[in-house]
């Protein structure tokens, strides 16, 4: 029996997904990539599209709307680890607060008590690492100076 007659169903286990779809050729070189997307890709997609908020393009290519599934496929997860891959090849740091849009408001409670806990580790008073003016920038930055004292 060929190929064509075995299912598998990989549900969240994105190795194995990854193993069985490493011999799939990239869309984009797909020799048939610029017909028309087949009935059950457009279906699919209508329903992904609506899911996730997105606009359907009517106009999709079979390779594009194999490109776009998979994008809209992609768990949370799946999604922050292209972004981060991507960053890393650029050298962009993602976790530098001084980009971050919301580094000048102030700090969470959750980072004030971090701070407040390794402040006590190295027995100095927690009071002196907070004040209300603390931003989540500032906080972030004094987290990262504590974690490298503390050795947390």
């Amino acid at each position: 029996m060929g190929s064509a007659g075995i299912r598998v169903q990989c549900g969240e286990d994105a190795s194995l997904r990854d193993a069985l779809q490493s011999d799939v050729p990239d869309p984009k070189t797909w020799a048939t990539g610029d017909d028309n997307a087949t009935p059950k890709q457009t279906a699919f997609l209508k329903l992904l599209c609506e899911e996730h908020g997105v606009a359907y393009d009517p106009s999709w290519s079979k390779g594009e709307a194999s490109a776009k599934i998979d994008e809209l496929k992609k768990t949370p997860a799946e999604k922050q680890a292209d972004v981060t891959e991507a960053a890393g090849e650029k050298g962009e740091l993602l976790q530098n607060p001084g980009q971050w849009t919301t580094g000048s408001e102030a700090a969470t409670g959750k980072q004030k008590r971090y701070i407040a806990a390794m402040a006590s580790r190295l027995g100095e008073d927690p009071s002196d690492e907070i004040d209300d003016a603390l931003t989540k920038s500032a906080a972030s930055a004094k987290i990262e100076t504590l974690k490298s004292e503390t050795g947390m």
